[in-house]
């Protein structure tokens, strides 16, 4: 039995874009160690002094990742850092040892933070790139350089460091970005569907509700009219319901058709359709089925129904339902089988209720279309 009791569309992604922030806090926070002993021991103590600062504020960072909701301006305090300390650096040292790569490692990133004003990042990313430009000019003969006399090969070994870390850098960056969106997607996705199972899930029961049941109708109809091959439509029908509402309110009622709904979910056959057709009507369709099988699941569901009993306080009391069924195929659409199952169901309520129709009650010979005979009780 296909109906929303069995419905599940829980299954998507639940990754936190906050690990990554966190390993890219780490890296920036190993990186600034180093420095911390690479500067002292070319004897650059300001740089040394600032690194004990950086290590600190990423230090301070990976405690707050996750004791956050809002991360936007930690990366904003991390993107000035980057920028003081890769100016700061190339000053001293020049520019040969790369720090100034890290400023073009950050110049997107500010388009992947979610700032409140729109144009942030408009901003920041020229001021960023400027600041690059007027570095390059203004470190570019060492004229201005503070400390320009270090040996080759520890510019060399500086430099591959730094750009080491500046691609890491850009790889993190790729990394939150690919995951926000993969989040997204997958929030997009789920909210899509609550949406969907909404509008074809009868809130009550947990059933198909009657807009669901005609889309899978005309789906039924085609593949029974390609193959040849004939359904079942059953209309149920709750006897004296009302009764139960009125006796014992509209909340207890509510619960014995959730309860009668559910038992009905699961006599019916997986390859069947179940659904609330309106008020205390409940409907199914079984596709490759003819009125012989069809009325063998409805009499079991009209047994079954009878021999369940409600208990509210003192009173303890059973409900029974009516069913008209019809089978229909090429030669009969599920327009006309609505109709002739309700007619059968009408029928059925008039002469004594708690009891299943299949065959035409007015006497008319419909065998070449339905089939059966009427009237089961069983």
């Amino acid at each position: 039995m296909r109906s929303a009791v069995k419905f599940d569309a829980t299954r998507f992604a639940n990754i936190s874009p906050k690990y990554v922030y966190l390993f890219a806090d780490i890296c920036c926070l190993i990186v600034h160690i180093v420095f911390i002993f690479y500067f002292r021991y070319i004897g650059v103590t300001e740089m040394m002094y600032f690194n004990f600062f950086s290590s600190a504020l990423y230090l301070g960072f990976s405690f707050l990742i996750f004791n956050v909701e809002n991360v936007t301006p930690m990366l904003g305090i991390a993107l000035f850092e980057i920028v003081v300390h890769a100016v700061a650096a190339t000053v001293y040292v020049g520019w040969g040892y790369g720090f100034a790569m890290f400023l073009v490692c950050i110049a997107p990133v500010p388009f992947f933070v979610e700032f409140k004003r729109v144009m942030t990042p408009y901003i920041i990313t020229p001021v960023i790139v400027t600041v690059f430009m007027l570095l390059k000019f203004y470190t570019v003969d060492d004229a201005h350089v503070i400390y320009p006399d270090f040996d080759k090969t520890s510019q060399l070994v500086l430099y591959t460091f730094n750009s080491f870390f500046a691609f890491l850098m850009i790889i993190c960056i790729a990394a939150i970005y690919k995951i926000s969106k993969q989040i997204s997607q997958h929030q997009l996705k789920a909210k899509n569907e609550t949406l969907s199972r909404l509008a074809t899930i009868d809130p009550l029961t947990r059933l198909f509700n009657r807009r669901a049941m005609m889309d899978f109708f005309k789906q039924i109809q085609r593949n029974a009219a390609a193959a040849d091959s004939r359904y079942i439509i059953a209309m149920g029908d709750i006897d004296n319901f009302k009764q139960v509402n009125d006796t014992y309110g509209h909340a207890y009622g509510d619960m014995v058709l959730k309860q009668i709904s559910e038992a009905m979910s699961i006599l019916v056959p997986s390859e069947g359709y179940v659904c609330r057709w309106g008020g205390e009507e409940l409907l199914f369709v079984i596709p490759n089925t003819g009125i012989e099988a069809g009325t063998r699941v409805a009499a079991q569901i009209r047994s079954e129904l009878e021999a369940m009993s409600f208990s509210c306080g003192a009173d303890t009391f059973g409900v029974t339902i009516t069913i008209g069924v019809c089978e229909c195929g090429k030669d009969l659409s599920y327009e006309e089988g609505l109709k002739i199952a309700d007619q059968y169901l009408y029928y059925g309520k008039k002469h004594g209720r708690n009891c299943v129709i299949n065959k035409n009650p007015c006497g008319v010979d419909l065998n070449q279309k339905l089939g059966g005979a009427f009237g089961d009780n069983s």
